[in-house]
């Protein structure tokens, strides 16, 4: 997941966007059931996502429905969620290091020049995201409650319709836990909403020369742990995603539209044809960085395994990894973060050595 803890600032140069990789723009509308059975989305869109995750493993959506405000009402939304994101992150450290939790990445995280905080299943029945505004502030926060309910139904329902999309791509749609009835189900899978701040680098370094100023990590390279990641970011460009092919991408804000990557979880589930790419962030200027996102995962102690349907060892296609708990590899994960580019092989692939 994007929590990988990140150095004290230090200059690193900004690999330079390839010019051979493109970056998939998609548009998806929103079905008028999320009932797969009666769906409208075309066979030829659904391949559109399994194409993108296949070849680069990210790509650009915006999300609407068929009323014409809702793109507005989107970008809206996604503006009331970053000012209610300033009110969070300007409380102080000893009420922002409540958000505890014994799971790796489902906690706050704070370093010199990041801080992230979580909240697992905030659009559900079941109150962990009033539980988490009562905890940050004691007396109430019904306009920070409001928005990130808003938000968090969005994230998920879009997550889970892509999901489905890929499913349906491969012709496998409700046949495996990704189908969006199975995400339903809080028993096998968690829905992780994360707040992140990225303070601006002119800020850590007291510099005021920025004209020549060397954009600076802050946020080390790595992978998603995850199946599937709906991000947002504000108008502060900085991530840079590793494509298939070896290229750094950068992925600029565009208002209104959110970011989709593929993680770990993902890629064996798929027996290595979606692409886990690593992601970074590179700033520089003297704006803080915000963005958010919700990660679908599987519950710690369910097995994360290769489908079925993906192994035919007739056919020389055998399973790629080895099955593993969720929570195993995100405790093996925060340990080796060093490794983020082999990381998952070196944890799970059969022929790892």
């Amino acid at each position: 997941m994007a929590t990988s803890l990140a150095p004290s600032p230090s200059p690193s140069p900004s690999p330079s966007p390839s010019p051979t990789t493109s970056i998939t723009h998609l548009h998806i509308k929103k079905p008028s059931s999320l009932d797969t059975k009666q769906w409208s989305i075309s066979t030829l869109e659904c391949q559109k996502v399994q194409n993108a995750l296949e070849t680069h493993g990210f790509f650009r959506v915006k999300y609407h429905d068929d009323q014409e405000h809702d793109q507005d009402e989107c970008s809206d939304l996604m503006h009331e969620t970053f000012s209610s994101m300033h009110q969070l992150f300007n409380l102080p450290s000893e009420t922002k290091l409540k958000n505890s939790s014994l799971t790796p990445y489902y906690t706050y995280v704070h370093t010199t020049v990041y801080e992230t905080l979580a909240v697992v299943n905030s659009s559900s029945s079941s109150g962990q995201l009033l539980s988490f505004t009562q905890l940050m502030w004691p007396h109430g926060n019904q306009k920070f409650y409001e928005t990130m309910r808003r938000m968090s139904g969005k994230l998920i329902e879009l997550s889970k319709i892509i999901l489905c999309m890929l499913c349906k791509s491969y012709g496998v749609l409700g046949r495996t836990e990704l189908d969006h009835n199975a995400a339903d189900d809080e028993a096998t899978m968690d829905a992780l909403f994360r707040m992140m701040k990225y303070s601006a680098p002119l800020n850590n370094n007291n510099s005021d020369d920025y004209e020549d100023e060397e954009p600076v990590l802050t946020l080390t390279p790595h992978t998603d742990k995850n199946f599937v990641t709906v991000l947002c970011q504000n108008e502060v460009d900085g991530l840079m995603f590793k494509s298939r092919d070896g290229e750094w991408v950068t992925v600029n804000s565009s208002p209104g539209s959110f970011i989709v990557l593929a993680g770990d979880a993902l890629r064996v589930w798929s027996n290595g044809r979606i692409h886990a790419p690593l992601h970074k962030v590179m700033m520089k200027g003297m704006k803080d960085r915000l963005s958010f996102g919700m990660f679908i995962c599987p519950k710690g102690d369910k097995v994360v395994d290769v489908f079925d349907e993906f192994v035919d060892e007739e056919e020389e296609r055998p399973a790629l990894f080895k099955p593993f708990i969720f929570l195993d590899y995100l405790h093996y994960a925060l340990e080796n973060a060093f490794r983020a580019d082999t990381l998952l092989d070196s944890f799970a692939c059969i022929n790892s050595v």
